[in-house]
């Protein structure tokens, strides 16, 4: 049989209604319900078998993941994190030379020295805002100016540390665009997604309440250009081990970033795409069994790369013996032998991915409403909703692991011999916020 261009391989095969796909299943199930092949992690349903069946929310959604789509390319950065106490040039000389591309400093001291044969021009450097003018004075003093600089300034982060109250950051934030013009490819407003979810935050409420972030900033900067804003912007993601919700959440968080940023009239299209920064999370690693975490950060750094965020990093144990080079490694694998990085958002038309994400930009936006029509971000933060929210949450979340009803594999079950359960508590900080944590 000859095939033109134009013919479909499959025409010629009948296709099967959605009942034809239900009788066969139960068939299958000899005597067991239907029913009971459906379950839920509390805010999404999650059907026992898909197809390609869009709503009128979901074909607006496919639509500009289509155009998202457009602006990605097919790898991803590498990222590390180094202390300039601790670490050595040869170290950072070493992570380059086996792929990474974007390095985080810290305790910024002596970067003549821990920075000697780097080529900046080539990387990304990352810092917190605390770190910057030391940075800045060292690239001023070097004429380095064609270097990707992120720095991590978030102004909620401020604010929960009773440094500055309401719109004070504002000045701040412009001190440090102006300070940042000279560079070619710098980002600045950090929107930490992560610290919700270490607060207990559901994939939904991470979502929901990073939109609602960003639109109070961009509102309290409305004398500043959208377009700028949009490129000055980076969003940092925690990923757990929930493979395919965490695939979802990150193409989710660039749909809703297009919807925002569309709501604001840029005058470029392009400004309409996020960059995503993925960390492994905190909450996937156990104290006492390394072998797991070592799965656990595999499984959510593939999730990363399939959600098609910019940079990835890998966090490890500082104790763990081999725990950089392993981390970095997983990534090799991933890039090298599995090849992850040749093809631009590989879950497009799986229509189980494809219908989580979209399900969760439904069910994050409509939360997002809700808190706008109350005020906004602020507001709700203002009166401890936000706080209330996530203690809600996080507290099922610390009993049903405490209890063995949420399963960690070599922490509450299938623990080695001797070894006794993991436990779990909540850990008060700043502003009524409590964050999980394991206990040694």
């Amino acid at each position: 049989m000859s095939l033109t261009l134009s013919q479909n391989m499959f025409d010629e095969f009948d296709s099967l209604s959605e009942k034809a796909w239900r009788e066969k299943i139960q068939h299958e199930l000899k005597g067991k319900d239907f029913e009971d092949l459906f379950w839920s992690n509390g805010e999404l349903q999650i059907e026992p078998f898909y197809r390609l069946n869009f709503n009128e929310h979901y074909e607006r959604y496919n639509l500009l993941l289509n155009f998202l789509r457009q602006g990605l390319t097919e790898g991803w950065s590498i990222k590390e994190r180094f202390s300039c106490k601790e670490s050595s040039n040869e170290e950072i000389l070493s992570a380059l030379e086996c792929n990474t591309s974007s390095i985080h400093l810290n305790d910024l001291m002596e970067l003549e020295k821990l920075l000697e044969g780097v080529f900046l021009d080539m990387i990304r450097l990352n810092v917190a805002h605390e770190d910057w003018p030391s940075l800045l004075t060292y690239l001023q003093k070097t004429n380095y100016t064609k270097c990707n600089i992120t720095v991590d300034y978030s102004p909620l982060s401020q604010i929960l540390r009773g440094e500055i109250n309401d719109n004070a950051w504002i000045p701040a934030f412009k001190n440090l665009k102006s300070q940042l013009k000279e560079f070619s490819n710098s980002r600045l407003l950090c929107i930490d997604v992560g610290f919700f979810e270490d607060c207990g935050a559901t994939i939904v409420q991470q979502l929901a309440y990073a939109i609602s972030l960003i639109h109070g900033y961009y509102s309290a900067l409305d004398e500043e250009s959208i377009d700028d804003l949009s490129a000055l912007t980076h969003i940092q993601l925690n990923i757990g081990s929930s493979y395919f919700l965490e695939i979802a959440k990150c193409r989710a968080m660039r749909i809703l970033f297009g919807e925002l940023l569309n709501s604001f009239s840029p005058r470029h299209n392009c400004s309409l795409h996020s960059f995503l920064i993925a960390k492994t999370s905190k909450l996937i690693k156990g104290n006492r069994d390394p072998e797991s975490n070592l799965i656990r950060n595999s499984i959510a750094g593939m999730a990363a790369s399939l959600g098609s965020c910019d940079e990835i990093e890998i966090a490890f144990s500082p104790q763990q013996k081999g725990g950089r080079r392993i981390a970095r490694n997983i990534q090799n694998l991933i890039k090298e032998e599995s090849y992850l990085d040749q093809v631009i958002d590989i879950p497009k038309g799986s229509h189980y991915i494809d219908k989580l994400t979209f399900e969760l930009v439904r069910l994050a936006w409509d939360k997002f409403m809700r808190i706008e029509a109350q005020g906004g971000f602020f507001a709700a933060l203002d009166i401890g909703q936000i706080q209330d929210e996530l203690k809600e949450v996080a507290l099922k979340k610390v009993e049903a692991l405490n209890q063995g009803q949420q399963t960690m594999v070599g922490e509450n079950k299938y623990l080695k011999s001797n070894s006794q359960n993991s436990q779990w508590s909540l850990i008060q900080i700043e502003k009524g916020f409590n964050i999980i944590q394991i206990n040694a």
